[in-house]
């Protein structure tokens, strides 16, 4: 029996109606297969897309990093060899320059390549009048570097800028994926529930040789959107309207899995990309920390003053230091590599100690600092994780409210222990408060401050993995307070029997 003498006995069996039914669910089931495969190749051009932008913004960042670094070389030993290493440094960013613009980015993309460019532009303006001056000591020359400085910070901050937004475009391909994905499945189950009580009303003859097999086909669909597997639908050898669906499944099962495997190599790009970008760029950022702090103490030894750039360089290496920190943590975080070092732990010490180290910020940013600690807040938990904790919202208040009062109080209960840290800023609205966990995202303000976004997500995943909680409220004066909540006793009790069964 041929394709279309059995669709045809097929219509005479289920009449006119039935036969118009498997004919729309035929057509509906092809389209969608057509409109899934056309969407997983735009798909995967955005993603080759956004992979070229992350791969040439990285390596403009890394060669503007080069240029500032002989720029600042060039104001210790000014000379001709120095001024053309600058030049031959700025003509190889400029050729990555080149190579982005011609990308076609999104209009939001262009709209921050534009500002970009621009910033890029004042800078070497800047920069050539800073070079100009540099056997000079006088006004002129503080004055160029200053704006050079200002202008050289303000390019980091949008090309990391640049790199969040190159993130965040991944990250919407694959909710759009997921949510076309999800939205065939439900249009797929609709159609075979439909045919199935179509073809129930016409007939009991019909029903072993029609229904069963959609009721099959569609308790098979259901198990795929339920289970996320790839179920091989029945009667694709069949030469009627029943093998062209089964066939169509198939094919939409088939295309939905190679998407599926598709999305999880882009996530798996994604995380490898911040963890090889944070273990490189942390050695030679780590040679140059070694180099400018040995200069320094040279400097310190013979008695000579350390010239400007000296401490702009050491800010911006910090600055960069605690970048990749954030970024290793995250690519941690994604690979379920978050380690805990549990020991007996002084919460009202850690606090201290990472009030201390953060002092000259605080002083900086002329934040007064309050310290309420309780003694002998004791519990099991990593000393190092915490302190990062205490750092990162401390970090936080010093970015979002300069100039006002920051407290940091310790607490304790029965059961657990209490940390605090208040500012005296703006608060945060409510609508903002369910994403300020969330990774890369950041206050307006923030775009200005630079910043990957990262610092109060790294801190709820470490309250989470000590079995704590945190959150943010509205201070009593005004301003944000974020409350941490650790487990003491109960939850050290647990991770000792866990550490014990393994």
């Amino acid at each position: 029996m041929t394709a279309s003498s059995g669709r045809r006995s097929l219509g005479r069996e289920l009449l006119l109606p039935t036969t118009a039914l498997a004919a729309v669910a035929t057509l509906a089931l092809a389209w969608m297969t057509l409109d899934w495969a056309l969407e997983a190749h735009r798909l995967a051009a955005e993603v080759r897309l956004v992979r070229t932008a992350n791969a040439l913004i990285y390596e403009l960042g890394q060669l503007s990093s080069d240029a500032q670094r002989t720029v600042l070389y060039h104001q210790a030993q000014p000379g001709s060899a120095a001024r053309s290493a600058v030049e031959a440094a700025e003509a190889q960013a400029s050729g990555a320059v080149e190579r982005i613009a011609a990308l076609a980015l999104t209009e939001r993309g262009r709209d921050l390549w534009r500002d970009l460019v621009a910033i890029r532009e004042l800078r070497l303006g800047l920069q050539r009048k800073l070079l100009d001056a540099a056997r000079s000591d006088g006004p002129q020359r503080r004055s160029a570097f200053a704006g050079w400085d200002l202008a050289s910070e303000r390019e980091t901050a949008l090309l990391a800028d640049f790199g969040v937004y190159n993130v965040k475009q991944l990250d919407r391909i694959v909710r759009e994926a997921e949510s076309r994905r999800a939205r065939a499945l439900a249009s797929l189950a609709a159609t075979l529930l439909a045919a199935a009580l179509a073809v129930s009303l016409v007939s009991m003859r019909i029903r072993r040789h029609v229904v069963r097999p959609l009721l099959a086909m569609s308790a098979t669909a259901e198990r795929i959107a339920l289970e996320k597997v790839a179920v091989p639908v029945e009667g694709e050898d069949r030469a009627d309207e029943i093998g062209v669906l089964a066939r169509a499944l198939n094919q939409m099962t088939a295309d939905l899995v190679l998407a599926s495997h598709r999305l999880a190599g882009a996530l798996a790009m994604r995380d490898e990309f911040l963890s090889i970008a944070s273990h490189e760029l942390k050695t030679p950022l780590t040679s140059i920390k070694l180099q400018l702090d040995g200069v320094a103490r040279r400097m310190e030894t013979s008695g000579e003053s350390p010239p400007p750039w000296m401490a702009a360089a050491q800010r911006q290496v910090r600055r960069l230091e605690t970048l990749i920190g954030q970024l290793l943590d995250v690519a941690r975080i994604r690979a379920g590599r978050l380690a805990l070092d549990l020991e007996e732990t002084d919460l009202a010490a850690v606090a201290q100690a990472a009030a201390d180290r953060f002092a000259p910020e605080l002083e900086r940013a002329d934040n007064a600092l309050r310290l309420e600690l309780a003694p002998d807040v004791v519990g099991r938990w990593d000393a190092g994780r915490l302190d990062q904790v205490v750092t990162n919202l401390l970090s936080n208040a010093v970015k979002y409210a300069p100039g006002t009062p920051v407290s940091v109080r310790v607490r304790a209960g029965a059961a657990q222990a209490v940390l605090e840290v208040e500012d005296g800023g703006s608060g945060i609205p409510p609508e903002l408060r369910p994403r300020v966990f969330d990774p890369f995202e950041r206050g307006a303000t923030a775009r200005a401050l630079g910043g990957l976004g990262l610092g109060l997500f790294i801190v709820r995943q470490i309250v989470d993995a000590h079995g704590g909680e945190v959150r943010v409220e509205d201070a009593p004066g005004g301003g944000a307070r974020f409350v941490v909540v650790l487990p003491r006793a109960e939850v050290a009790a647990s991770v000792q029997e866990a550490e014990a069964t393994v």
